[in-house]
Formats: C-alpha cells, structure tokens, sequence
C-alpha cells in the first residue's frame, strides 16, 4: 500500500521493483547514479506527482503511459517528446536537459505553472518559445528557476533563447513571468496588451538581437548586436494591472 516512494543518492542499480508498487502516487528518484534502466518508472500509470533528476548519460524513461501526472520535475533527459499529451499536467518542470522534442510540450494545455531554464537542443540553443502557444492554461512562467534563492549559488539560472520572445509577455491569462538573468531577444514592438499581467521579473538580463550561430563538431560561435533594455521601457505601458516589477 506504499503510496510515496524516494531514492535519493543511492547506489541502486535497478529500479525492476518499482512494477510491484502499483499503488505509489508519488515518485522522487534523485542522482541515483548508478542506475542503468529507467524503465520500470513507465509502469506506474497510477502516479500523479513525479520527480527524476538523473544523468544525461542515463536512458530516458518513457513517461508517455503517465497520463495521472499532475505534476512533473525531470531534471537531465535528452528529449521531451515522452510528455507528449499529458494534458493532466499542472505544475511541470524541466532544466538542465536537452529538449529535443520540444514540440510535444505545446500539447500540454493543463499547465499552470512553467519552471524551464537550463535546456538546450540539438542545434546548441532554442530559438523560439513557440510551444507556449498550446499551455493554454499557464498562469505562472518560471525561466529563472531560483526564486526563493536557494539554489547553488555557482549554478547559472536562466535561460538562452537565440531568437524573439516577445509572445511570452502577452501569453493570454499570464499572471507572473520571471526572466532573470535571461539571454534572448525581444521584440517590444510585438508585445500586446496583456491586462492579466501582475507580476514581471527581468534583473540582469542580457538582451540581444540578430542572433547568428555558427556551429561544427560541438563548437559553436554566436554573434548578436546588443539591445539596451532603458531605451525600451515604455513597453511596460502594455501591462495596465501591473503590481510587482522587478528590473534590477
């Protein structure tokens, strides 16, 4: 009757008992290194919360059977095309993992609350968030991922997009959106009115434009031109019920 199971830094190397917990809810497996097949977590159609923060080198499961999710943290897999209509979702996030796949996010419609930074892809870096377009529920938009400031403070929170992200800010029922530290481009002569806007984070930001990667054999280079944020700042007339802005 085990219904809340965590593995967390052990030397575990199979997780084949996990078929025999069918009655688990909630699943938090954390750097258990050792572990060669993650398999078994596809079995638990029952889970409703679910977090696995593994190595890069580790296979991925497949979490497509996981249709109870209603939350989802993965933290080091290669591709996020697994997620693909999961629709339950309410509170997912991803970092530090490839989001090859990316596509199968914007079938994700439950989603409230987006924690995403630290991703990259197979071309080096996104260049679009065009998969927010299908979380037709999101209210709360997380691409800092350190909030409450307890992170590691060696690790880099933020995220790089090396194109426009201008749709974000005028996400139809958006509430907050955190984009401290971000790299990206944003294009503030397409942002909308967006009225249900009242939280907006944006300190240290490092805006760019006319992104062009250049990459061979895993080395990539990247030029832009710089955008200075202060000569933008009428763009905030675009959020009339603004309460909390945060421009360090």
């Amino acid at each position: 009757n085990l219904s809340e199971l965590e593995l967390e830094h052990t030397n575990v190397i199979s997780l084949d008992v996990l078929g025999e917990l069918q009655g688990l809810k909630c699943l938090r497996l954390i750097e258990n290194n050792s572990v060669k097949d993650f398999s078994p977590v596809s079995s638990l159609t029952g889970l409703t919360e679910l977090y696995i923060d593994k190595l890069t080198s580790q296979p991925d499961p497949d979490l497509s059977s996981l249709g109870s999710l209603e939350e989802l943290e993965i933290s080091g897999f290669m591709s996020v095309s697994s997620l693909s209509g999961l629709t339950g979702i309410r509170k997912l996030s991803i970092h530090e993992c490839c989001v090859d796949g990316i596509k199968a996010l914007s079938t994700l419609s439950g989603v409230e609350r987006l924690t995403f930074y630290s991703v990259w892809n197979s071309d080096y870096k996104i260049k679009n968030m065009n998969f927010l377009d299908g979380m037709t529920s999101l209210k709360v938009a997380d691409f800092y991922g350190n909030l409450d400031g307890s992170g590691w403070i060696g690790y880099q929170y933020q995220l790089e997009v090396y194109g426009d992200v201008s749709k974000v800010f005028s996400h139809p029922g958006l509430e907050e959106l955190y984009l401290h530290n971000g790299i990206m481009e944003i294009d503030f002569s397409r942002i909308q009115e967006n009225p249900t806007l009242r939280v907006l984070g944006m300190d240290n930001m490092e805006l760019h434009e006319n992104f062009y990667v250049e990459g061979y054999a895993g080395i990539y280079n990247v030029w832009y031109d710089d955008v200075k944020l202060k000569e933008h700042m009428d763009f905030l007339q675009k959020f009339p019920n603004l309460e909390e802005l945060h421009l360090a």
